[in-house]
């Protein structure tokens, strides 16, 4: 009999953990991330794009969208960074939650960065994967510390490539730097709300992050990328050829100034095939006169990349690449004072007779894997 019991017992036990729950794996997240510089003169339009992603975020269970905003005007926040849980409101309050928050610091330093996308893109357990991510701020291109293009808020602050943070203590961050934060990391998007970020420098340098680009070769107004209009094209299936035409139609159906935008939706894979081409191009010099610029103040940075290789007789071959590369690109007739008559939706830097910046530029991976450098007259 106490055999038979303890058979009994042991048949007990071992249903017992057989009928025992079994976790079930978290399902994965696809996390998107909005970037906020806005410790500046922008502050004002923070709050409003604020309102516009949380109008415009439609949550469906599986897209995450975090926010970092580094802010100095805003009642409706904290008077410090914090880390916001986008959820969908249709009201003017601010309705996230804050879910991390962080003492006075430079938002464009590059540790502090690294520190704030390991904070938003490991905040969810279980298999997540890296979406998109937004850099909102002031942007520079890939120009270094003391060369500056003046945009319609004519702040005198300088910005180095992305970013400007007025407290505690001046700051901006070089293109490298960015590189480097960014270089852990495998977005499906990078979209720049900052300005000139539509440079194939910059592209080139942080092609490894992502997958695609939406950027502009000029300037972005203030009011910046309308979210409530991009959002659906974001979030959920990703739609970046619509979302990359809604920034464009918002903006043409404007009148006057407000008239003004340019945005191209790039594809990384296509900048390797890009800098092979232009590898094997013969430098010349061009002549200024008919080539597009972008900066309104005719600072003489950034010229059209494509108009550029058609200048330089580079057309067959470089019209296939191009077609591959850039998979849209849309402009108003005019961006303020400037004519987008020869916009084709990238910007590139030409050798000037300033030796400190062209040497400075030839420290960029763009430069040093096709040792690009077309001059002008």
């Amino acid at each position: 009999m106490r055999y038979y019991s303890l058979l009994l017992i042991g048949l007990g036990l071992l249903s017992c953990k057989k009928d025992s729950p079994t976790l079930e794996p978290l399902p994965p997240h696809e996390i998107t991330l909005v970037y906020m510089v806005a410790d500046n003169d922008l502050a004002p339009y923070a709050l409003k794009d604020l309102n516009e992603i949380e109008r415009g975020f439609v949550p469906n269970g599986r897209d995450k969208l975090l926010l970092y905003i580094d802010s100095n005007t805003s009642t409706a926040l904290p008077s410090h960074p914090v880390l916001l849980e986008i959820v969908h409101d249709t009201t003017e309050i601010i309705a996230s939650k804050i879910i991390a928050s962080y003492p006075e610091q430079n938002s464009t330093d590059r540790t502090v960065m690294s520190n704030v996308l390991r904070d938003a893109l490991s905040y969810y357990k279980g298999d997540n994967r890296y979406k998109g991510l937004a850099l909102w701020s002031h942007g520079n291109a890939w120009l270094p510390e003391g060369y500056h293009i003046e945009t319609e808020n004519k702040s005198g602050v300088e910005v180095k490539s992305f970013g400007k943070d007025m407290s505690p203590r001046e700051g901006a961050m070089e293109l490298p730097d960015l590189a480097e934060v960014l270089s852990p990391y495998r977005f499906d998007y990078i979209l720049f709300d900052a300005c000139f970020m539509g440079s194939v420098e910059v592209l080139y340098e942080l092609r490894h992050s992502a997958r695609y680009f939406i950027a502009s070769p000029a300037e972005i107004l203030a009011d910046g990328f309308p979210y409530h209009h991009l959002l659906p094209y974001l979030i959920g299936k990703l739609q970046l050829e619509k979302a990359t035409e809604a920034y464009y139609n918002y903006y043409n159906a404007l009148e006057g100034a407000r008239q003004s935008a340019t945005v191209t939706l790039v594809d990384s894979k296509q900048l390797e095939a890009l800098a092979s081409f232009c590898k094997q191009l013969n430098t010349s010099e061009l002549s200024l006169a008919h080539l597009q610029q972008y900066s309104r103040n005719n600072e003489k940075y950034l010229f059209d990349l494509k108009q550029v290789l058609l200048e330089s007789k580079a057309t067959v071959a470089m019209e296939a690449i191009w077609q591959q590369l850039c998979k849209v690109e849309k402009h108003t007739p005019r961006f303020a004072n400037i004519a987008l008559t020869h916009c084709n939706g990238l910007s590139v830097y030409l050798f000037s007779k300033n030796e400190k910046l062209n040497n400075y530029y030839k420290q960029l991976s763009w430069y040093r894997a096709t040792r690009f450098h077309f001059s002008y007259k």
